[in-house]
């Protein structure tokens, strides 16, 4: 032994061990066992327990490969194979005809999340990497290329575009060829093939080569693998134009794939900057056939575009409550999902089904109104049948993307970009099973938000017990709306007659000149303008309004009209019914007050006129004005002069609404700055028409 060492053989051999062996330790040995699991030797088995003890600590993990068991055991190994280059199915492609409709159908219909978007591919390049085989068969058959159904992507009289899209654990790609002189066709430019399984379709296969592996070189490992097992039809194209199969062989290594980046031996090298490869860049492919002529293609996704992908899977897995890995080189561990936040409740709903699903909408708008836990919401982004909102909600502001379908009666708020959970919560009007039309609706509001971190699980912790109560005074809140709003428009099931009187106007009913100086009188009132107010009245008038002091003169009613207008933001008289009885005017209305805070209080009220010549000499306001500057006083709803048998409601004429619309002296007032102040203060901010 001693001899060995110090030969020159050993010498040369191991001359530079030192850059690659930091220390070599003896190791006693002093018995072997031989372990069988399965009828299998395993590590211990082939090496005895010590050194299999010592392979793993050290992590000598070359050691457990077959080629070093092989090598070890004298024997011959049998080809593994290329999967433990692979790290599995990347994506899935699809020829498509229509890209607009393929679009909506992956995306909006099923889910899936746009990755990356590239049109106008084209070129030498691209038409070698995607048809060079189809080529070299034309070539030698003697056939045209269009007859083998081959695209001109290289003279650039038709284009490729892309689309990529993620469902979590893989992507499906959209391929669409067009006429390249036309940006937006509505038709592809190529045939559509027969689709069912009699007929190979045209779709093909994508494997993802792992980062590590130099996507040339592997491409001559999986030509040479194949042609040993005898799969003769197993060839990948090149990236450069050849014209014979003989050539193809012969192409340099650097042409074996197609890269989306600058590498000094790829074909781009020096041809274009970093940056023009755009949302592409770090992608590599090349496309090969399979044994039966599949149409195969081994890729890898590095740099730019494999955050993109990352980016896509995540928002995935947030917007479907999926949990699905990056697919890396690297091992990647599963967080632990705890502490699910749940709660759903439903109430029966006396309303139309129309009128539910106005009062759903409205919540998507006006979610304060409906949820306590609700704060800081506004509309970030709308489109069709959806928007993105922020929102505030127990102590957590979050985006949700909101869509709807009315048909389903559903609306989905799915939770968007979100640190901490994935989930959506679900607004639905659900219709009784039954078809009694004496059933009611049902309204129903269901959060299931999820975990997907250990802050989020701390923070599910905290919420879980509001979550409950914060859902039961949705639904019962969206009821209480839906309830009085459906009061309001049951005016069908009124008398006729009732409802068709109730929409003329008052003067059409009870004719009079009283009736318009009334109007008048009630214009100056709606405008803050005391001054005009008073020129209404005689000399010596009585002005009662409600339990107020009443007043004996002018200047005391202009003082009293002042005190109360500021107090308020703006009034208006909803009149119902005025009667014309001698000298004497009864007018039966609501009146609609608007608070300095925003808020707004409708109270009933009825006055009694009396007139001498044209002036009235007295007026009688019969009303509890008190709830008015104190709002802690509740008002039924139901408190109003348009309230009819059975709780329903009439449609109010607004009857002042035309006259600062129509009449002559109030439309001239308006341009004078006399407008009624709820058509200027906000709100109501109303229109006048």
């Amino acid at each position: 032994m001693e001899a060995f060492f110090a030969s020159p053989e050993y010498a040369a051999a191991f001359k530079d061990l030192a850059k690659y062996v930091k220390q070599i330790l003896p190791l006693l040995e002093r018995s072997a066992y031989t372990f069988v699991y399965n009828g299998k030797l395993t590590l211990a088995g082939q090496w005895s327990s010590n050194v299999a003890d010592l392979i793993v600590k050290v992590g000598a993990t070359n050691q457990l490969k077959l080629d070093i068991v092989s090598l070890m055991n004298g024997k011959e190994a049998v080809k593994p194979g290329l999967g433990h280059y692979l790290q599995g199915v990347q994506h899935i492609g699809v020829t498509v005809q229509d890209m607009e409709k393929s679009l909506e159908f992956y995306t909006e219909v099923l889910g899936g999340k746009i990755v990356v978007v590239e049109n106008n591919l084209m070129g030498d390049a691209m038409q070698n990497t995607l048809f060079q085989k189809e080529e070299l068969d034309a070539l030698a058959q003697g056939v045209d290329l269009k007859s083998f159904g081959i695209l001109s992507l290289r003279d650039a009289k038709e284009a490729l575009d892309i689309k990529f899209i993620s469902f979590g654990n893989t992507c499906i790609e959209l391929i669409y060829f067009r006429d390249a002189a036309t940006q937006n066709p509505h038709n592809s430019s190529v045939a559509r093939i027969p689709s069912h399984i009699g007929h190979v379709n045209a779709m093909h296969l994508s494997f993802h080569v792992k980062d590590d592996v130099d996507l040339n070189v592997f491409a001559n490992m999986l030509e040479d693998e194949c042609q040993i097992r005898g799969m003769k039809n197993v060839v990948c194209n090149r990236v450069i134009r050849v014209k014979s199969e003989e050539e193809r062989r012969k192409v340099a290594l650097k042409y074996n794939s197609s890269k989306f980046w600058q590498e000094p031996d790829s074909l781009n090298a020096d041809r274009q900057p970093e940056e023009d490869f755009g949302e592409l860049e770090g992608w590599a492919l090349f496309y090969c056939k399979g044994p039966n002529g599949e149409q195969l293609e081994f890729n890898q996704a590095t740099r730019t575009v494999k955050q993109h992908f990352a980016n896509a899977q995540k928002e995935y897995n947030m917007a479907n409550n999926t949990h699905f890995a990056v697919l890396n080189s690297q091992y990647s561990q599963q967080i632990e999902i705890s502490e699910r936040v749940y709660a759903t409740f439903s109430s029966a709903v006396n309303a139309s089904l129309s009128t539910v699903w106005n009062v759903l909408l409205d919540n998507i708008e006006n979610p304060g109104s409906y949820n306590p836990e609700a704060h800081n919401y506004k509309i970030i982004e709308r489109y069709d049948n959806g928007l993105l909102r922020e929102i505030k909600v127990l102590n957590i502001t979050v985006e949700e993307k909101i869509t709807w379908n009315e048909k389903t009666g559903k609306i989905r708020h799915t939770l968007v970009n979100n640190p901490l959970f994935i989930g959506q919560g679900v607004n639905a009007v659900v219709r009784p099973a039954s078809n009694n039309p004496h059933e009611p609706l049902v309204i129903s509001y269901t959060w299931d938000w999820e975990p997907y971190n250990e802050e989020g699980s701390k923070v599910a912790q905290k919420i879980q017990e509001n979550i409950a109560e914060a859902v039961k005074q949705i639904v019962l809140n969206l009821k209480t709306v839906a309830e009085q709003q459906e009061n309001r428009l049951q005016t069908e099931v009124c008398n006729d007659q009732i409802a068709a009187n109730a929409s003329k106007s008052t003067s059409e009913k009870f004719p009079g000149a009283t009736t318009d100086l009334v109007k008048r009188l009630f214009s100056r009132g709606e405008a803050f303008d005391s001054e005009g107010f008073i020129t209404f009245f005689t000399d010596t008038p009585v002005y009662q309004f409600g339990n107020f002091d009443v007043c004996f003169d002018k200047a005391a009613i202009k003082k009293s009209a002042d005190a109360f207008f500021s107090g308020i933001s703006a009034v208006y008289h909803d009149i119902k019914m005025i009667w014309e009885v001698g000298d004497v005017v009864f007018v039966e209305m609501d009146v609609t007050y608007w608070r300095k805070d925003g808020s707004v209080i409708t109270l009933p009220c009825f006055d009694i006129f009396r007139v001498e010549g044209d002036k009235f000499s007295e007026l009688r306001i019969f009303m509890d004005v008190n709830p008015v500057f104190n709002p802690t006083i509740a008002v039924p709803y139901s408190a109003s002069v348009f309230t009819v048998s059975e709780n329903k409601r009439l449609i109010p004429p607004n009857t002042m609404r035309k006259h600062f619309a129509e009449h002559p002296e109030a439309r001239q007032r308006v341009k004078t700055g006399f407008a009624p102040k709820w058509s200027i203060a906000n709100p109501p901010k109303w229109s006048i028409s």
